[in-house]
């Protein structure tokens, strides 16, 4: 049985620690943001694939507002990506938006949504 004084040795708490925060912390952390699992679902933005905002914010769902969508983007650089120059976004990069920088807060949507009406 158990006694009431017992405990486990540190080692054993670290592992368990570690296993808890590789495993279980992102899950979680995906499902406080429901528009960040919204875009992730599979077959709903081409992965590894560059973007205009415009595009991917008619990809989110109705009356989600622009910079919801930038501080969303934000906050979770395992999923999206942006560009040097801030025009387009990467929604799970692998191979061709891995080096892309994470989403800059603090960019004006009206401005990233203005960019390709201006080129």
């Amino acid at each position: 049985g158990f006694r009431n004084d017992a405990a486990l040795p540190e080692s054993m708490l670290a592992v368990a620690k570690q296993i808890f925060e590789e495993r279980l912390k992102p899950q979680g952390h995906t499902a406080e943001d429901p528009l960040a699992q919204y875009l992730a679902q599979p077959g709903r933005v081409p992965p590894d694939t560059p973007l205009p905002f415009a595009e991917l914010l008619s990809k989110c769902p109705p009356g989600t507002k622009p910079m919801d969508l930038v501080r969303t983007m934000a906050k979770r650089r395992d999923i999206f990506r942006q560009d040097v120059d801030g025009s387009h976004f990467c929604v799970r990069p692998r191979a061709r938006c891995k080096d892309w920088g994470a989403v800059n807060p603090y960019k004006d949507p009206t401005l990233v949504l203005a960019a390709p009406v201006a080129a």
